[in-house]
């Protein structure tokens, strides 16, 4: 039974399809060989994310749309771990820098004159870069430049996160709630969120994306599967002593309050931030037409797909 059955997002209309799942992971794990980032095979194969894919994707164009998005999905991932993991990232001081770097993996980079073999050794030896610089082709080949260009930005945006939460780190300091809240709209889940398009074969227009209402409805919905993430990761960040900031665990220092009481607080939270989501995509779609409407559709798809795989994942089973 999921102890955390309060949160508001619903419950997805899951049909799995194990042959498509096993098809897209046994080609991630071909590439991750490939790419030079088997070090993550393992723990790629515990989390699922073609599957993850294959389930929040159930229109998906082919095997080889779902499989650009768990690229990224692992690129991404392996962006996270190397801003959280000293022992196989790099030390909090020298993270911005190999951040910088590695957004040139994901933007075109112009090949300076006696420089391109400097740039080609430390990209083939980063491997952040090697696991972008390997994603980021993959979805030129499938998405629109406008598309591709979202994905880039959104990016940026994630980057200037993973370094704000690197300087909590290297100033040993810990967030009030309400920083670590302005930054989770930034290092979120929203990269993962925002292709559902590219998978399905159509595009959300740039004009309509980029609307300021939407982009706020998007970073609603992001901020919120990461409240989740939040809730469900609870235990093993205590149970590791994880250095990773949570919501509850800020909460819970921060007012003097149990636990189990931070947890409601960042549950009522999340599904108020569901609620605006909603409410935003009812109004968003009568005043912008079908294509918003059925963009803003797949996203709750996808916020109750990874619901599901939270619950559902060997990366966050919660042990007996």
């Amino acid at each position: 039974m999921d102890p955390y059955a309060r949160l508001s997002t619903p419950a997805p209309p899951v049909e799995e399809n194990p042959g498509r799942a096993r098809r897209v992971e046994a080609a991630l794990e071909k590439w991750a060989a490939e790419a030079g980032i088997a070090d993550y095979l393992g723990e790629i194969n515990l989390a699922g994310f073609g599957r993850m894919m294959c389930l929040a994707n159930p229109r998906a164009a082919s095997d080889n749309h779902l499989l650009v998005l768990a690229k990224c999905f692992v690129a991404e991932y392996i962006t996270d771990d190397t801003c959280e993991d000293n022992e196989r990232g790099v030390v909090p001081a020298d993270l911005y820098p190999q951040l910088m770097l590695g957004t040139f993996t994901i933007e075109p980079t112009v090949r300076l004159t006696g420089y391109a073999a400097e740039w080609d050794k430390h990209t083939d030896s980063s491997i952040l870069c090697r696991a972008w610089r390997g994603a980021i082709a993959s979805v030129h080949e499938v998405a629109t430049p406008a598309q591709a260009g979202r994905l880039k930005h959104a990016l940026a945006t994630l980057f200037i996160g993973f370094g704000g939460e690197s300087g909590w780190r290297l100033a040993g300091r810990t967030p009030p709630s309400w920083e670590y809240l302005m930054e989770r709209q930034l290092n979120s889940f929203f990269c993962s969120m925002i292709l559902p398009d590219v998978a399905a074969g159509y595009e959300l227009p740039p004009q309509l994306y980029y609307l300021p209402d939407v982009q706020r409805a998007l970073r609603a919905a992001a901020l919120s599967s990461n409240l989740m993430n939040d809730v469900y990761s609870l235990w093993r960040d205590l149970e590791q002593k994880s250095t990773a900031y949570s919501l509850p665990l800020l909460l819970a220092a921060e007012q003097g309050i149990a636990l189990d009481a931070a947890v409601e607080r960042t549950i009522d939270l999340h599904n108020d931030l569901i609620a605006f989501f909603r409410t935003e995509s009812v109004r968003l779609t009568t005043a912008h037409g079908p294509v918003l409407g059925r963009y803003l559709s797949d996203i709750l798809n996808w916020l109750a797909v990874n619901r599901h795989w939270h619950v559902t994942s060997d990366r966050y089973r919660m042990p007996a």
